[in-house]
């Protein structure tokens, strides 16, 4: 028998929502506002993981974002999340043999692909800030590695070398409209 999900209707109407184990904070909360922002920043790679770019290390970012939040929400998983941290780490010393450093301040916009990973990017420094706040270490050191790998990401996408030829529709056209502003 195939069990059915019904989000609980109305749960959160009074300005409440659940952490990990069922404990009610106002929606206000700092952490519910950082694990918002973390969700916003999986969407952002998900959009570009969907356009067939990278699919593979941005799923594993997409996991590391996950533990992240619940990090946040109150798990204890600091040695998961240090092995998450380190991965990133790794990812980016690898990446940046192959990337070329930006002779000036880099201007996000070369293509669609580019311009998403460098919006995830500075989503990720906003998240970190917010945990830094929260005084959430794990979570916080973790959104600082994925903001330079996105970074390194970014720029490589940038050269044209990594971009995928099937760019989601939504990317295609939010290029498309910025190639006609300019003419």
């Amino acid at each position: 028998m195939q069990r059915s999900f019904k989000p609980a209707r109305g749960s959160g109407d009074g300005g409440l929502t659940d952490l990990l184990a069922g404990r009610r904070v106002p929606k206000t909360d700092p952490r519910i506002k950082a694990n918002a922002l973390i969700d916003e920043l999986s969407c952002l790679l998900g959009l570009v993981k969907a356009g067939g770019f990278e699919r593979a290390a941005l799923a594993r970012a997409q996991t590391a974002l996950s533990e992240a939040a619940a990090n946040i929400a109150g798990m204890k998983n600091g040695g998961e999340l240090r092995e998450l941290t380190s991965g990133l780490e790794k990812a980016g010393a690898e990446l940046s043999l192959t990337v070329k450093p930006p002779a000036r301040f880099v201007l996000p916009g070369g293509n669609p692909v580019e311009a998403t990973l460098h919006l995830a990017r500075a989503k990720a420094r906003v998240c970190e800030i917010l945990c830094w706040e929260l005084k959430a270490k794990g979570p916080a050191v973790l959104l600082n590695r994925l903001s330079d790998w996105l970074f390194l990401l970014a720029l490589s996408a940038g050269t044209g070398r990594h971009c995928p030829q099937s760019v989601p529709r939504a990317l295609r056209a939010a290029g498309e409209n910025k190639n006609r502003r300019r003419k």
